[in-house]
């Protein structure tokens, strides 16, 4: 089964390739050309694929659906990151988190316009946890600023459901939930302090 889908998604990969490469009209041939003329249409056209035509397997269509949500979180993300850069002025660690970030996400422009939507969820699942791990363990937080964070994971697999296999949402929550509990168990002292007299109530509700 793995590998039957693994196949449809190469072939809709090539196809949708092979609409960009040999159509290069295919946006004026798109059923959804309302679309391109949005707000969002410029990003559209620089981050995602044309839209293909009608009759265009569905595999392809579902492709550039998901790759067009994809841009725009890649949007979001971008413009986060850009905000948050004057956060990282007078602390360099977290500057370079900041900017290693916006690198990492303008990259995704590139693979996501291609229909690579595979690597750009992933990547983006793997980048949102990264920065979020990064903060808990190395950004000197108490209990009051760790704990919005452990919820802020969620966004991870927010966009492993959008983005890749619905299956992955479970990996994905398997991971933040197991590093949730090593970091409750080994994190900061105040935290250990807090788990003492209600462990249960404040970690299930992150999980």
């Amino acid at each position: 089964m793995r590998n039957s889908r693994a196949v449809m998604e190469r072939e809709a990969t090539r196809q949708l390739n092979g609409l960009q490469g040999n159509q290069p009209g295919a946006n004026s041939q798109a059923p959804d050309s309302q679309t391109e003329r949005s707000p969002l249409g410029w990003w559209y056209r620089i981050a995602a694929p044309p839209i293909p035509p009608a009759s265009a397997p569905f595999a392809v269509r579902e492709r550039v659906r998901r790759a067009r949500l994809a841009a725009v979180l890649l949007l979001a993300f971008i413009i986060l990151n850009v905000l948050s850069l004057p956060v990282g002025i007078g602390d360099p660690t977290t500057l370079y988190e900041l900017l290693g970030s916006l690198i990492i996400s303008l990259l995704l422009v590139f693979f996501n316009q291609r229909g690579l939507v595979e690597i750009t969820g992933g990547t983006l699942v793997i980048l949102v946890n990264a920065v979020l791990i990064a903060a808990i363990l190395i950004g000197g937080l108490t209990t009051v600023d760790v704990l919005p964070l452990y919820d802020l994971m969620v966004i991870a697999e927010l966009f492993a459901v959008s983005l890749l296999t619905p299956s992955s949402v479970f990996v994905v929550a398997l991971i933040n939930s197991a590093f949730i509990l090593i970091d409750a168990r080994f994190g900061a002292p105040d935290l250990q302090a807090a788990l003492s007299s209600s462990s249960y109530t404040i970690i299930i509700r992150p999980i």
